[in-house]
Parts: C-alpha cells; structure tokens; sequence
C-alpha cells in the first residue's frame, strides 16, 4: 500500500476585522490485497428473497454427506480467492473568513470544494459449491461466470472480473453567526451561536457478494448531510461552574450505512434524519471536588424510500438509525487533595448510562423481541461504573482502580444471523429461531497500578 498527502494554509487579518484563511489539500493512495478465505453453512434463505426457491435437504448437518439443495449443489464448504486493488486521488479547495462586527458579534462563512477520483479492480475464483456471486440490483446478478455443476454434492467453480472507476465532486458551504458576552447577570461569560452547515462524502466501491447475498449496488454513492443547530455555552459561579447545550437538526441523503448480510458487510445509501439536543458542564464544588455531567437525547430515523432492497417487506423507513439511543447520560467526579507532606490522594470515577441501540438498520433485534416475546435489545443497554483511588508524589502513582462495578452485561456490535444460520428456506422469518452475534463488555475487573516518570 502506498499513500501521500500534502495540505498547505494561508492566513491573514489576524490585526483586523476580517480573519481569513484558505487551503488546499491533495490525497494520493493505492491499496491492494491477495487473500483466500473460506465459508461453511448453510443454504442461505435470502434466496427467498431474490426470487429463488431452493429448499434444504434436513439429511444430515455434520457429517456424511453435505447438505445439499434440489439441484445438487454442495452447500458446504465455499473457498475463493479474491486479488483486488483501489486508487483514491482526491483533490480539495477550502477558505473561510471571520468578519467581527463588533465588540460581541461575529459572522463566520467558509465554504470547501472536493473532488475524487476513483478506480476499483477485484478478481474473485473459487469453488463455489452451489454458491454464486450476486451484486449489481437484487435479483439482477450481473458479470457471474460460473462452471457447470459437478453432479450430486458436487460443486462449480466461479470467476467474476470487475474493472471500475468513478468521480465524484461537491462543494459545500458553512456560515455562523454568535455573540460573546462577559459579565451578564450571575454569568461571568456567555457564548450563543447559530450554525448551518453541509457535509459530505464521496462514494466508492464494494466487492462481489458470495452466497447468494443481495448487495445493494456495486458502486456506493456519495453521501451528504445538511445541519441546522444552534447552541449556548456559559461559565458562572466566579467561573467555577460551566453549563453548554446544542440543539441541531441533521439530514442525510444517502447515508454509506453496513448492513450485515450472512457473514459479510454490505453498504446501502439511506437517507436518514437526526434531532438531538446535548448538554454538558461542570461544577467545581469545593476546592477538592469538582463533579461533571453530560447528557444527549436523541430522535432518529431513516427517511422515507430507505430500503435493503426491492421487495415491500425490505423497507427499513421509520427505523431507528443504528447504533443512536433514545438518551444517554454521564456523571462524574474529580476528588483530590495534597497532604503536608506533598502527596497528593485522589479519588475519581463516573457512572454512564446509555440507551439500547441496534446494530443494523433493519432493526432485527427489535422485531424479533415483538414477535417471540425474546428481550435481546435490554442486552445492548449500558449502565457502567468505573472509579479509581490513589495516591501520587513526585514521579510515581499508586492507584486501585475498578471498570464496570456494577458487572453490567452489555452487547455490543450485534449482528442478525437470522438468513444464514436457519435449516430451511420456509422457516426464514421465525423469530424463535433468529440468531444474533454480538461482543459483550468487559465485565468486572480490578486491579492495582503503578506508574514511574522518568
């Protein structure tokens, strides 16, 4: 792999009224792999979905002979080798100037203009054994080269060559508008600010899918994201409280999202929207406790026309977006003192709690819960306690320190397995037999530490 990048800036007006800045930035890279990897299961009933009826002989799972659909097809064992490589060249122009009106207010406009370009090559053979490679629109398989079928429990081999290039360009602009404020009322200083501002991102490529698995697109397209907020940000008490709040409104059209598909990644454009109001401050209670606190609650969904694919029953619309809870919460504190002798005891932690979350657009979790009475997404909710006691003098600190007191279990990065792990075709949607894959926090743990400067 090989990459260069270079980003130069010239700035002005530091003695004036306008502040200005502008830019340039150039990104070069090429990356390549050569790997071989293998799968074993079973017949994947997202066939179902793209049209294909190929139900499961229920024989014999593990051992002897390997299941087998009507055709013959082995769907046991799937081994390929994939060799591909990708050339990024991306290319940017950005200025922004800050105009000071006055005393206490300011105006700020900038705006960035990119450009990308684009080129993907993959080269995918293996033994496919009854497996085929599908992308391009689901149930439109494009560029698949498979051999004849060896007979019963017997496999193919396939072959797909892509070849592709693509550019991209956007540009996208930001202006703000805020007022500063020293001594109003009981705050020593106020900050209020009102912003727009637009994002983006530029599209790519996603390799041929194994095992029948639908694939949204082979080319993912840009995304861009439009936001609205507005914010204030204070200090009071002889500045030894803060309190700051944001309210913004995000929307995404054709946000790159994951969706696992079996035991691969996939990525659809969706468009998505985000309300979210977050607060956060301090409050420097004695001279030796200081407490913090943040706060974040948030609505989100994916907008109208967001789908996993061509059917009614793949539209994710009004799903909550992944991995964003309804509400998530931290409080902490700081307590500390230095002794006579110059040693210094601490005592620090905090307490966070955030929301369950889903892990794929879908929400399979969920839907599973409503129609098996199973209660899997409690497991993605968090309520952790870590703290830490010690003591510190000169270049040494002793330290007892504990993470997730409470010993709260907590699944992370979920994943549904509900289309590849199930026996037969018919049985696709029961959700007393979905199967989900998940990481789970670390539990329980304590232990000393000491750490030496030199």
């Amino acid at each position: 792999d090989e990459a260069f990048t270079q980003e130069i800036r010239l700035s002005g007006g530091e003695d004036s009224s306008v502040f200005w800045q502008v830019g340039a930035y150039y990104y070069d890279a090429t990356n390549a792999q050569d790997f071989t990897s293998g799968t074993s299961g079973i017949q994947n009933p997202i066939a179902a979905r793209i049209g294909l009826t190929l139900p499961v002989s229920r024989g014999s799972s593990f051992g002897g002979n390997p299941l087998a659909d009507i055709q013959g097809n082995n769907n046991g064992i799937s081994e390929f080798n994939d060799v591909s490589s990708s050339d990024t060249e991306s290319t940017a122009l950005f200025g922004q100037a800050t105009w000071s009106i006055n005393d206490w207010l300011s105006l700020t406009g900038g705006i960035r203009y990119t450009s990308v370009d684009k080129g993907f090559r993959t080269n995918i053979t293996g033994e496919a054994n009854g497996r085929t490679f599908v992308h391009g629109q689901i149930g439109a398989p494009i560029s698949t080269d498979c051999g004849p079928i060896a007979g019963p429990g017997g496999g193919r081999t396939c072959s797909i060559v892509r070849n592709e290039s693509d550019s991209w360009s956007n540009t996208s602009p930001k202006v703000t508008i805020d007022g500063q404020w020293e001594d109003v009322g009981a705050f020593n200083s106020i900050l209020a600010y009102a912003t727009y501002s637009e994002g983006w991102k530029e599209g790519g490529f996603q390799a041929p899918v194994s095992s029948l698995q639908p694939v949204s697109a082979f080319t993912i397209d840009p995304e861009s994201a439009k936001n609205f907020e507005i914010g204030f940000k204070s200090r009071f008490w002889d500045n030894r409280a803060s309190f700051n709040f944001a309210l913004f409104n995000t929307e995404y059209e054709g946000q790159q999202t994951n969706q696992n598909i079996g035991t691969q990644i996939v990525t659809f454009n969706l468009d998505t929207e985000i309300d979210g109001l977050e607060i956060d401050g301090a409050f420097a209670v004695t001279d030796w406790l200081t407490l913090n606190y943040s706060a974040a609650f948030y609505d989100s969904a994916y907008g109208p026309g967001a789908s996993l694919g061509l059917n009614p029953e793949d539209s994710i619309a009004g799903n909550n977006t992944v991995a964003t809870p309804d509400l998530a919460y931290t409080i902490g504190w700081d307590a500390g003192t230095t002794l006579d002798n110059g040693m210094d005891v601490f005592f620090r932690g905090s307490y966070a709690f955030s929301d369950e979350v889903e892990s794929d657009p879908d929400n399979a979790i969920a839907r599973t819960d409503a129609a098996s009475g199973r209660n899997l997404l409690s497991l993605t909710k968090s309520s952790i306690l870590n703290a830490t006691l010690g003591i510190a003098k000169d270049n040494w600190e002793l330290s007892l320190w504990g993470r997730n007191l409470t010993d709260d279990y907590v699944a992370t990065n979920v994943a549904s397995f509900a289309d590849f792990w199930l026996l037969n075709v018919a049985q696709a949607d029961n959700p007393n037999l979905a199967v989900f894959e998940g990481t789970r926090t670390e539990p329980r743990s304590y232990g000393v530490s000491l750490r030496l400067r030199f």
